[in-house]
C-alpha cells in the first residue's frame, strides 16, 4: 500500500532520532501489530536491542522501477570479466559477514512469526 506523503515525512524525520537508540521498554496499543506474539514475549525479545534502521514496504511502482533498473544494468554486468565479477561478489560477501548482525536484524522484520 502506498504511504501517504505525510507518513513518509514523519518516518524520515523520526529516522534520525531512533536509529542507534536502545529499546528500553514496550507498550502495545494494538495487538494486531505483533502478528502472532504476545506482548510480554515481544518485550523480552526487543528490550535492550539497538535500532539499526527503519524501512517501509515498497510500492508496486517502486518494485517495477527497481526491476527495470536491474534489467537495464544487466548488459553492463555481462560485459564485466568473470574475475572482476568474482571480486565484486567476494567484497559483497565480506561486507555482509562484517555486518551480519545488522543485516539479520533487518531480515527479521519480514518474518510472519518471531518466535
Amino acid at each position: 500500500m502506498p504511504e501517504l506523503p505525510e507518513v513518509e515525512t514523519v518516518a524520515r524525520d523520526l529516522r534520525g532520532l531512533v536509529v542507534g537508540a536502545r529499546i528500553v521498554g514496550v507498550r502495545v496499543n494494538w495487538l494486531r501489530t505483533l502478528r502472532s506474539q504476545d506482548p510480554e514475549a515481544f518485550a523480552r525479545a526487543v528490550v535492550g536491542r539497538e535500532i539499526v534502521g527503519t524501512s517501509r514496504d515498497a510500492t508496486a511502482e517502486e518494485i517495477s522501477a527497481a526491476m527495470d533498473s536491474a534489467a537495464s544494468a544487466q548488459p553492463g554486468w555481462d560485459a564485466v570479466s568473470a574475475a572482476e565479477r568474482a571480486d565484486c561478489l567476494d567484497r559483497a560477501a565480506y561486507l555482509l559477514e562484517d555486518r551480519r548482525v545488522q543485516f539479520l536484524s533487518l531480515l527479521v522484520r519480514g518474518r510472519k512469526d518471531h518466535s
